[in-house]
């Protein structure tokens, strides 16, 4: 505890006073502050800086004198500077954000309040202003912005997911479930012949219901930022066949024909798991959408600095409405697609993502009636360095 009396307390602060005159203590404030206050006029510009600014920008106040907002201002924040000293003839006082040029050349945030006042002694008009360093607080307000769009798309993503889940898989499960439990009350009655044909609706449906949910799985990797992207020399030969040896049984119950043009010892520099998944959704795809004994042709070869994976059938096709909302899941794109045909389009939107993760390119041509093509573009060995 201290021994001082308050009578003695008050003598020292009498003291005080009598050394520090009111400049000294004004002085002693400006000298003390973080914030940068200043004293312009429109005829002469700044004429008076707080030392803080040498602190807060590396200028020193006698190289900022005679200068004017827009002299240190960055020009994309010209507008927003003007309207508001334009709105400071009416409001007498205005605040607003703007950048502001340090000595080093870099810009930074700052909060600057501005307010009018008449000097008595000249019955001049000075601007007061005070300047705030902010740009710790815009940094923070980028990262939660950035943090709320990311937090929003993983909801969107999460909602994407539980209605593909509801619709699009509960559907093939629920026609298994009829298929086996009218087989099971029907078995004694049918022949052989529709034992067969059963069994392969159900082998389809559950087929259908796997590359579902793989590309379900897949998706979800890719959006939540945990699939690994590994490219590495692959052979386009080999990615082509075991994919088309997936797809062999799909093609046989159609009667569908798939003729192969393959460059010998084509190879590209990407990662097999995304490049095997794209090249089997759109086989699949061209499978589920050619009618009855159509033609499927798949084709590769080196053109420029790319190779070309070009997948061709002569299916039902789609119209330009269609090719527009094709890489979504809007309803527009299944405008003349059959019922038992229609599907998330989950597997396109995986594949174009995956060809963008590689600097690809994916292409589709097609018309109503004449089927459809799918140009794929890859980058060549050579431009692994690239990536």
């Amino acid at each position: 505890m201290s021994d001082i009396s308050d009578g003695d307390l008050q003598m020292i602060i009498e003291s005080d006073k009598k050394n520090l005159d009111a400049v000294k203590f004004h002085t002693l404030i400006l000298e003390s502050i973080n914030d940068v206050i200043g004293i312009s006029s429109q005829k002469s510009g700044i004429i008076f800086l707080t030392p803080s600014v040498q602190r807060e920008t590396g200028w020193f106040s006698e190289n900022m004198i005679s200068k004017n907002i827009f002299d240190l201002a960055h020009k994309e924040d010209f507008s927003a500077i003007k309207s508001a000293l334009d709105r400071l003839e009416q409001e007498n006082e205005v605040a607003f954000e703007w950048r502001s040029r340090k000595e080093s050349g870099e810009y930074g945030w700052v909060e600057i309040v501005v307010k009018n006042v008449t000097s008595a002694e000249d019955n001049c008009v000075y601007r007061i202003f005070s300047c705030r360093n902010i740009q710790r607080r815009k940094e923070l307000e980028a990262e939660l912005l950035k943090t709320t769009e990311e937090l929003s798309n993983l909801n969107k993503m999460k909602d994407k997911f539980f209605s593909i889940i509801a619709h699009d898989l509960k559907n093939p499960l629920f026609s298994l479930i009829t298929l086996t439990e009218f087989m099971q009350l029907q078995l004694a009655k049918l022949s052989k012949t529709e034992i067969s044909e059963f069994l392969n609706q159900m082998n389809d449906t559950a087929k259908n219901s796997f590359i579902l949910l793989e590309n379900l799985l897949e998706w979800a990797k890719s959006q939540s930022g945990s699939i690994d992207f590994n490219p590495e020399i692959v052979s386009i030969e080999k990615v082509i066949y075991d994919c088309w040896k997936l797809a062999k049984s799909q093609a046989m119950n159609k009667s569908i024909n798939i003729t192969m043009d393959i460059q010998n010892n084509l190879s590209a520099f990407a990662d097999y798991k995304m490049l095997c998944t794209i090249v089997r959704n759109i086989i699949s795809n061209a499978i589920k959408y050619s009618k009855e004994k159509g033609q499927i042709r798949i084709s590769a070869s080196q053109q420029a600095n790319y190779v070309i994976i070009k997948i061709e059938d002569n299916g039902i096709g789609m119209s330009r409405e269609q090719l527009k909302y094709l890489f979504s899941v809007d309803p527009r794109k299944l405008i003349n697609i059959a019922p038992a045909q229609h599907g998330s389009g989950l597997g396109l939107i995986l594949c174009k993502e995956f060809i963008e993760r590689h600097n690809g390119k994916m292409e589709v041509e097609s018309s109503i009636g004449k089927g459809s093509s799918f140009i794929l573009k890859f980058p060549l060995i050579a431009d692994s360095t690239d990536k």
